[in-house]
């Protein structure tokens, strides 16, 4: 009789069982957000790292924050 592992092998090599992929670590949506959120605070992405583990570094274009493009408010003066 043949093994359980051999049939399956057998079955996957006919094309009968579609062998899927793992789910990917970061997702696109995720990244989205990253980068809307770093727009956001004033920084200019120029780049993502992604490791193997699901991590990432954000890196702006000039090193640091620029002035957040928020409209001024009267209390702006009266909190200073």
């Amino acid at each position: 009789m043949l093994s359980r592992t051999f049939l399956f092998i057998f079955r996957i090599l006919r094309g009968q069982i579609d062998m899927s992929r793992k789910p990917s670590i970061v997702r696109q949506s995720t990244i989205t957000k990253v980068i809307k959120g770093a727009l956001n605070a004033g920084a200019k992405v120029s780049r993502i790292e992604v490791r193997p583990d699901g991590s990432f570094t954000v890196f702006s274009q000039d090193g640091g924050l620029t002035e957040p493009s928020l409209p001024k408010n009267s209390w702006d003066e009266v909190l200073e």
